[in-house]
């Protein structure tokens, strides 16, 4: 197990180019590197007691792209390897809704469709525009007659980008990019309407 161990340690090392001597852990950020390097989905899960019920809470999900998958329970600055879920956890929680679950597959099914995960509204609709000022004072019957409905000044602003090609290897079975844009011009006019 120790050789095993040591040459993925190697593997990794070799892939980030770093230094074997400097290595203190790894990063949130670079668990989705361990994914795609070893072909391996990565769950990372904290622990809380709860009476004398030891609780799971989801801390980071996999996008399922492998067949395999490892759990990890993240504990202070320490992460361990979980090789049954249900041997540490009594109950799972919902980040969301706090609710508790019996078993982990439920909580799965759960989150899905939590009623308080984060919903995007537009109070407006999306894509409609705002009524303007003079809409807005037609509303409590101030009229503007046309001829008069001018704004004193107005900014214009075009952004201009360009389209770099996408590392391929970040591209998943569900999801691919294909380009990205890159801001490279900001034109700014300001014109004072008189």
């Amino acid at each position: 197990m120790e050789e095993i161990t040591r040459n993925l340690f190697e593997t990794f090392i070799r892939h980030t180019n770093r230094s074997a001597e400097t290595f203190k852990g790894i990063s949130d950020e670079e668990v989705e590197i361990l994914e795609d390097l070893f072909n391996l989905n990565i769950v990372m899960y904290s622990a809380e007691l709860k009476g004398n019920r030891v609780v799971g809470l989801i801390n980071r999900r996999s996008l399922s792209k492998f067949h395999e998958t490892a759990y990890l329970l993240q504990w202070d600055d320490h992460v361990c390897y979980i090789t049954k879920l249900s041997a540490l956890f009594n109950l799972y929680r919902c980040t969301h809704c706090q609710k508790f679950f019996r078993y982990n597959s439920k909580l799965i099914v759960h989150e899905r469709t939590c009623e308080k995960k984060t919903k995007h509204e537009f109070p407006t609709g999306v894509y409609q525009l705002e009524l303007s000022i003079f809409e807005r004072l037609q509303a409590f019957d101030i009229h503007v007659p046309h001829e008069l409905r001018f704004y004193e000044h107005a900014v214009v602003y075009d952004w201009e980008a360009i389209l770099n090609p996408i590392d391929p290897s970040s591209q998943t079975n569900k999801l691919q990019y294909i380009r990205q844009h890159i801001y490279s011009v900001l034109e700014f006019s300001n014109w004072f309407i008189l």
